[in-house]
């Protein structure tokens, strides 16, 4: 379809630069009728995509009525030309707006299913539904197409910022990169996913942070257990823990003490204040510090997914360092089929990489990976949560 409206625009170029009138009305036709297919052929959901067309379609309608009423009655059309090309060119931006929404609303559309056989393996396919709609198979394949251009640019963009920042600072790691990025964002007001102010109950990112807490209390988290929250950012997570647990049991750590200063905001101050929470910048003293209390749990969400792969060694060993016999570790990840770059700052990984790297700093482990599937595509990734456990003595001894 995106190449029938490129096809559209060079013709009716051809058409007004070698002033052929009589084509005008045959190049509003096919223009009028690329947009009914569209505005026909879209899913309900896409309501702003078929609105968008429609309203193309209603002044592609009443363009075409002037210029045959003109013909008509008058043997010859009046020359406006300043009002045809703006009102082509309104039409066209139209137009292009709604294929930009339709788009988006594909790709966020499509849902692809994963789920474990009995060996463990991933089995993957698509939604059966996707494919009861007309003409989706070219929709699906011009949405995925603009989904790797959109993720090969920002990959290449964000390569080549890093390559600059570390030029001008050489000892830096990503994570050093990452934070500068975000900091620099968050101080100009741009928003973001899961870091800065302006959490609400109606927020999606406090009622992610909830979800996460619930899912820990699942996993047997007590009020008198000892917390590490690493990589805590402004505290989606953290602001749940803190009211939970009892007084100075909660350890938050992250590479900047920037992200867990505008989540104190999230946290009443007669909570903060009566609950005492740790609050550190990563080092290997605040590390040494969380170790020394014994914690019963280590979560770790929304972190692994920015660690690219030549800093998975070392996050890996900080993640684990405070960990004891006892202690849970629970760290999310995009899970994919092999290892792989998913955006400007994100990685995906294999299920058996996190695992490779788990056991080699605890081999006497239990590993149990909560799965589930994503609604986005490209590569595909399911968000996973790692659980680890040691193994009981009386497994052990088998």
């Amino acid at each position: 379809m995106s190449g029938l409206f490129l096809i559209l625009a060079i013709g009716e170029y051809i058409v007004d630069a070698g002033s052929f009138d009589l084509l005008d009305p045959l190049t509003m036709m096919l223009w009028l009728i690329a947009g009914l297919i569209l505005a026909i052929s879209l899913p309900r959901r896409m309501r702003s995509a078929r609105c968008l067309f429609g309203i193309g379609i209603g002044l592609e309608l009443g363009q075409l009525a002037a210029s045959l009423f003109a013909a008509l009655f008058y043997g010859e059309q009046p020359s406006f030309p300043w009002q045809e090309s703006t009102t082509d060119l309104l039409i066209r931006a139209i137009y292009l707006v709604g294929v930009v929404e339709m788009l988006v609303g594909l790709e966020a559309s499509i849902q692809i299913v994963g789920r474990t056989n009995g060996a463990g393996a991933l089995e993957t396919g698509y939604d059966n539904e996707v494919g009861s709609e007309p003409l989706w198979g070219l929709y699906a394949f011009l949405a995925q197409a603009s989904t790797h251009l959109r993720r090969s640019t920002a990959i290449a963009v964000s390569s080549l910022r890093f390559a600059r920042y570390k030029i001008a600072h050489p000892s830096a790691s990503f994570a050093d990169f990452y934070v500068d990025h975000v900091t620099r964002h968050l101080d100009h007001g741009v928003g973001h996913p899961s870091l800065g102010k302006l959490y609400r109950p109606n927020d999606g990112r406090y009622r992610r942070g909830r979800v996460r807490f619930d899912f820990l209390l699942e996993l047997g988290l007590k009020p008198e257990h000892v917390c590490v929250d690493y990589g805590c950012g402004s505290l989606r997570l953290g602001q749940f823990l803190i009211s939970y647990l009892d007084t100075g049991h909660y350890w938050g750590l992250d590479v900047t003490d920037r992200f867990y200063r505008d989540g104190l905001d999230l946290v009443p101050h007669s909570v903060a204040e009566t609950k005492k929470p740790n609050l550190r910048i990563t080092s290997e003293e605040s590390l040494t510090q969380a170790a020394s209390t014994s914690p019963d749990f280590i979560v770790c969400y929304a972190v692994l997914q920015h660690v690219p792969p030549s800093e998975m060694e070392i996050f890996f060993t900080r993640l684990m360092s405070p960990m004891n016999e006892s202690t849970v570790l629970a760290i999310s990840f995009y899970e994919a089929a092999t290892d792989a770059r998913r955006g400007a700052t994100g990685w995906a990984q294999a299920a058996a990489t996190v695992e490779r790297l788990i056991r080699e700093r605890r081999p006497r482990v239990q590993i149990r990976f909560h799965r589930k599937a994503t609604k986005r595509k490209g590569v595909r990734k399911w968000k996973t949560i790692a659980e680890v456990r040691a193994v009981p003595e009386s497994l052990d001894s088998r």
